[in-house]
C-alpha cells in the first residue's frame, strides 16, 4: 500500500477528526487564559477596578473558549446552526428583562477602564449632587455628601448626566461679598481685601485673590471677592475663613462696615416730631 493512500485513510477517519478537534479546545483554553491574565495585568498597571477588569477578563476568555468549541464542532460535523438560533431568541428575551442590569454592568466597567474618578474623589454630578466617592462597583456608586448621606447613584447615570471631577479639575475659585460705606476709598479696601486673602495658607494656587466693585446699595457699596484654592490640599471652612480674615484686616485699617441703621437728614427748621396742634 503506497504512503498516500495511508495519509488519506487516516484523515478520512472519523477519528482524526475528533483529535483535531480537541486540540483545537485545547489550544483555544490555553490561549483564553493568557489572554485573560493578559487582561488582569494591564487592568493592574492601569489601577483599574478588579471587579471590573475580571468581569471583562471573563468575557473575553468565554468568548474564545465558545468561538474554539464551536469551530470543533464543526470540524467533526455537528452543525450548530438550530442551537444558535434558539439561542439568540432566548437572548433577546432574556436581554430584554435584564436591559437596565446590563446597561449598569457596562456602564461601571467603562467608568473603571476610562478612569474618570477614583475612590476619594469629589464629584458633581449634573450640578445637583456633589459627594466623595467611596465605592465603586459594576452597578453603582456610593457618594457620601457634604451633609453626610450616603447616596447610590446607577452607573448608567453616571454616564448620562454631565460630571465634574472636583478633586482632579486642579484649583477651585471660591467668592464671597461684603459691603463697606460710602465714605471708604474703594481702591485702597480692594488693595486690603486682596492682600488679606493672599496671605492665608492655601489660597492663591492659580492665581493672586482679586477684588470688584459690583454694586451700589442703598447704604453700602458692596465688593466681590474672588479667591483661588486646592481642593486636595484645603481644610474645610475655606469661604469661613476668608471673609474673617478681610473683615479682620478692614477692621485694622479702618475701613468702615455698614451697619442696618438708616440716617436721617433734616432740613433747617424741621423737627423730628412736631408738636401736635390741640397740645
Amino acid at each position: 500500500m503506497d504512503w498516500r493512500e495511508v495519509v488519506q485513510r487516516v484523515e478520512d477517519s472519523p477519528v482524526t477528526g475528533w483529535v483535531i478537534a480537541l486540540l483545537i479546545v485545547i489550544i483555544g483554553l490555553i490561549v483564553a487564559n493568557r489572554v485573560a491574565r493578559g487582561i488582569r495585568a494591564l487592568g493592574r498597571e492601569r489601577g483599574s477596578v478588579a471587579t471590573a477588569v475580571s468581569l471583562v477578563a471573563r468575557v473575553v476568555q468565554s468568548l474564545i473558549v465558545i468561538i474554539a468549541i464551536a469551530t470543533a464542532l464543526n470540524l467533526v460535523g455537528i452543525d450548530l446552526g438550530p442551537v444558535l438560533a434558539s439561542a439568540g431568541v432566548v437572548g433577546i428575551i432574556v436581554g430584554f428583562g435584564l436591559k437596565d442590569i446590563a446597561e449598569n454592568y457596562i456602564a461601571g466597567v467603562i467608568l473603571a477602564f476610562r478612569r474618570v474618578f477614583l475612590i476619594g474623589d469629589e464629584i458633581m454630578v449634573s450640578d445637583k449632587l456633589t459627594g466623595r466617592v467611596e465605592e465603586l462597583s459594576l452597578r453603582y456608586i456610593r457618594l457620601r455628601t457634604r451633609d453626610g448621606l450616603r447616596v447610590y447613584l446607577p452607573n448608567a447615570a453616571i454616564l448620562k448626566e454631565p460630571l465634574v471631577n472636583l478633586t482632579r479639575n486642579g484649583s477651585r475659585r471660591g467668592e464671597f461679598h461684603i459691603a463697606v460705606s460710602y465714605d471708604t476709598d474703594l481702591d485702597r479696601a480692594r488693595e486690603i481685601a486682596e492682600a488679606a486673602v493672599e496671605k492665608l495658607d492655601g489660597f492663591g494656587a492659580d492665581s493672586r485673590p482679586a477684588a470688584y466693585v459690583t454694586e451700589f446699595g442703598t447704604a453700602a457699596v458692596t465688593l466681590l471677592i474672588h479667591y483661588w484654592y486646592d481642593p486636595d490640599q484645603s481644610a474645610p471652612g475655606k469661604r469661613s475663613r476668608a471673609m474673617i480674615a478681610v473683615k479682620k484686616a478692614f477692621e485694622t485699617h479702618g475701613v468702615d462696615l455698614p451697619s442696618s441703621a438708616v440716617e436721617v437728614k433734616l432740613g433747617p427748621g424741621q423737627e423730628m416730631f412736631p408738636t401736635d396742634p390741640v397740645d
